[in-house]
């Protein structure tokens, strides 16, 4: 009998963040480290409104663009499950919700909510001089 990839124990363990993946995550975010990164123009800080999101093409990768509780996040602008526009659905809190099939995301970590094996790319954003920035560094540009 085939046992369900959601209830296989070896997928749980394979879905469960390792201690050294946000401690990555708070090198990553150092001031020293964000000095150190290449920066990108997005869009104007105005474009992105509280509980809103807003469209970009940084270097032409599609990026959709949020602002939740006054910080900024950016992730890829197309569904991991069949490449549906993210612009054109919603946003609830720190939930993008997928216009073509409801899927939802954590601007946060980019994690499908359903399936956290499964997410979208993010992107580090940076504010400087009333223009948003966003970081490829370290990311494969589709």
């Amino acid at each position: 009998m085939l046992q369900s990839s959601r209830n296989n124990p070896e997928n749980r363990l394979a879905r469960q963040e390792h201690p050294t993946t946000k401690a990555e995550d708070r090198m990553q975010n150092s001031p020293e480290a964000r000095q150190e990164m290449n920066w990108t123009y997005a869009t104007d800080d105005i474009a992105v409104q509280e509980g809103h999101m807003a469209q970009a093409y940084p270097l032409g990768v599609n990026i959709v663009l949020t602002r939740v509780g006054g910080t900024v996040f950016a992730v890829s602008g197309k569904c991991a499950h069949m490449a549906c526009p993210l612009s054109m659905g919603r946003l609830d809190g720190y939930t993008i919700i997928c216009p073509c099939h409801d899927w939802r995301f954590d601007v946060r970590t980019g994690r499908f909510l359903d399936a956290p094996e499964l997410g979208l790319s993010t992107y580090p954003t940076k504010l400087e001089d009333g223009k948003l920035f966003i970081s490829f560094d370290g990311k494969e540009l589709a």
